[in-house]
């Protein structure tokens, strides 16, 4: 409501690249730690890359974890060159979770997730008091413009890709909402961007 999306503004396009590139290494480094089936505890990526290298050398690696791993990317790239209808995330999911209850991969040392609470959580009121709430307030607001621009880099680096148009006030009303919403149900907080809507040229295309 405030137009506070002007924000996005202020992030260059190397800006936008390096961040996302940045993601993309880090990602790669603590998914490659599960795919080999150990993980790690690291501030920075060069101790984790140290500590990913340390691991591979010690042995540590497991060969179902990383059977389990280098089959679903499989599994994800041959779904998806095959239809992009199939909903692939999920059923690479789902044949996970069968294989590790049919070869009992929990014993096998492969990092499982266990069992999980049944039902939907019920919405309430978050306790927290009043003083605990203005400590909180100046971290809450941090957390507020870096989700949001974490969120803004990602979105306009694939609407470039795309040719698409994203309203970063659209945005931000997305994301509080989203956040609000997850408050009363315990959830993680949200940092994922809204659709992007086609720009003008795009649209001129299609319909050409």
């Amino acid at each position: 409501m405030a137009r506070f999306g002007f924000i996005s503004e202020l992030l260059s396009a190397p800006v936008r690249y390096g961040y996302v590139n940045g993601i993309a290494l880090t990602i790669i480094v603590n998914q490659g730690a599960k795919l080999c089936g150990f993980s790690f505890n690291g501030e920075s990526l060069r101790d984790q890359v140290r500590q990913f290298a340390n691991a591979l050398g010690d042995g540590r690696t497991n060969t179902w974890a990383v059977g389990v791993g280098l089959a679903s990317v499989a599994g994800i790239v041959a779904l998806r060159s095959r239809s992009p209808r199939i909903p692939v995330a999920l059923v690479v999911v789902l044949s996970g979770i069968a294989i590790a209850l049919a070869f009992d991969l929990g014993r096998r040392g492969v990092p499982i997730v266990g069992d999980l609470p049944p039902g939907i959580p019920s919405p309430s009121f978050p306790q927290i008091r009043w003083d605990t709430a203005r400590t909180l307030f100046g971290a809450a607001l941090g957390v507020v413009f870096v989700s949001f621009a974490s969120t803004s880099v990602v979105s306009r680096t694939m609407a470039l890709r795309r040719d698409e148009r994203v309203d970063a006030n659209h945005e931000l009303v997305a994301l509080g909402i989203a956040n609000v919403a997850s408050g009363f149900f315990r959830g993680f907080r949200s940092a994922t961007a809204t659709p992007a809507r086609p720009s003008p040229r795009l649209q001129d295309r299609e319909h050409s």
